[in-house]
Formats: C-alpha cells, sequence, structure tokens
C-alpha cells in the first residue's frame, strides 16, 4: 500500500527541529498522533482511504502529496507549480511540536552555511516556529487550492468510439487525473470509467451508441475540504 506519511528524517536541513535522539522519538510520536488527523482535514477522510489502498499513487495523488514542478493555470493564463501537501504537513507539525515541547525543544534555523539554534522559552519568542505554521497555511491556500480549482472539472473531447457488446473504449486527447472507477458524466450522463490508460477507458452503455464528438467531463477532486473550508479551519498564529 502507498504511504505518503512523514517520517523522522523529513524534518532535516531547514526542518531540524533537534539532532537529539529522545527529540527525535517526540518528532515520530507527533507524527503518529496528529499527521493522520490534519491530512484528513485537508484531503478528506475518503481520499486518505483511497490513497493508502493504492500499491502506488497516481499521478493525481502524486501530484496533489508531493507537488508538480509545472502545471498550466487556466484562471493565471500561465504556468504555475507547487510543493505539494506534505511540505505543508511539515509546517504544521513542525509548529506543534515546538508549541508543546517549548521548554525541551531546540529549534534551529539554517541560514546559509550558518546554523542559529535557540531554546523556545514560549510561543511569542518562537516567532520562527510559528512563522512555520502560518506558511504552511499560507502555502495550501496560495498553492495548493489554486491547482484544485485549476482541475475542479476536466472536459476532453471524444475522438473515437468502437463498442464491444455494450463496453466501449472512447479515446480522448489524455485523461490527466482520470483513475480507475473516477465517474465521467458524457450528455448529462454518468459512467464508470474503467480500464484506463494513458488516452483511453472504457463504459458500459446500451448498445448502439456512438459517443464520438461528445465531451467527457470529469472531476478528480470533488467534494474536496480544502476547496471548500480548510482555509478557515486553519487560521493564521498571531504572535
Amino acid at each position: 500500500m502507498a504511504s505518503i506519511k512523514l517520517v523522522n528524517d523529513d524534518f532535516s536541513g531547514a526542518w531540524l527541529i533537534n539532532s537529539d535522539p529522545f527529540q527525535k522519538e517526540i518528532i515520530t510520536q507527533y507524527i503518529d498522533d496528529y499527521y493522520d488527523d490534519y491530512i484528513q482535514k485537508i484531503i478528506s477522510v475518503d481520499a486518505f482511504s483511497i490513497i493508502t489502498s493504492l500499491p502506488n499513487l497516481t499521478p493525481k495523488w502524486n501530484h496533489l502529496i508531493y507537488g508538480v514542478s509545472s502545471y498550466y493555470n487556466e484562471r493565471k493564463k500561465r504556468n504555475l507549480s507547487h510543493k505539494g501537501v506534505n511540505r505543508s504537513m511539515k509546517g504544521l507539525l513542525y509548529f506543534l511540536i515546538t508549541k508543546d515541547n517549548f521548554d525541551s525543544t531546540n529549534s534551529k534555523r539554517v541560514e546559509s552555511s550558518q546554523e542559529v539554534s535557540s531554546n523556545v522559552e514560549s510561543l511569542r519568542d518562537n516567532a520562527f516556529a510559528a512563522s512555520r505554521w502560518n506558511r504552511a497555511v499560507n502555502e495550501l491556500n496560495a498553492n495548493i487550492l489554486p491547482f484544485i480549482k485549476n482541475y475542479e472539472v476536466i472536459t476532453k473531447d471524444v475522438i473515437t468510439s468502437n463498442e464491444m457488446a455494450g463496453v466501449y473504449t472512447l479515446e480522448i486527447e489524455n485523461t490527466l487525473y482520470l483513475d480507475e472507477n473516477d465517474v465521467v458524466t458524457i450528455d448529462g450522463v454518468e459512467y464508470i470509467a474503467t480500464n484506463v490508460t494513458a488516452n483511453t477507458f472504457d463504459i458500459i452503455a446500451e448498445s448502439g451508441k456512438d459517443f464520438t464528438g461528445e465531451t467527457v467531463k470529469y472531476e478528480p477532486y470533488k467534494d474536496f475540504p480544502l476547496y471548500q473550508s480548510l482555509c478557515y479551519e486553519l487560521t493564521s498564529v498571531i504572535i
């Protein structure tokens, strides 16, 4: 099964909290306690269940969790990128760990070749840790949300339609972010897409139809929590 959960080693470099073995155990515990809860608030319980049941991440989920170097944003009319939900998850967990362990945790900020380390005494004094939460929330709203909205509805024209006993193989330009068993809509009727390849998929319909020239619509991130409400649930920390 696909695992997207962060691990202790993800908190290194600019994300380093503490190199002490005891603190590493704390980080691991926080990942175990909070990762699943927060990621499900962001991508939904259903999406998390689908992802963790997959043998490997499909492009739709891989690009959401780990980011994409370039995609064309229809609203902005230019190529954009984002670094994935897991990067924001690091910021959220970073803050939670330092907030709850400010008496014993060393927060380290890496600047060029120098490393500046200070004891976290209070949230008000820990502006750097709080900035990680704020940056995480900002990235979700400013980068991930536009990505999701960009693919709110994908439309493709059917190039060819071939039937065999009520099973239709439809060819389209590409099946970007269309996964096995996703719902597609053609002329207001919903079908289940199966046998998805790079540019074809199958549907079951009444015999004798010809879908050539029809428009296929599908919603890769339908009912996505981030699209609807996460920007209100995860607010910035004011210090």
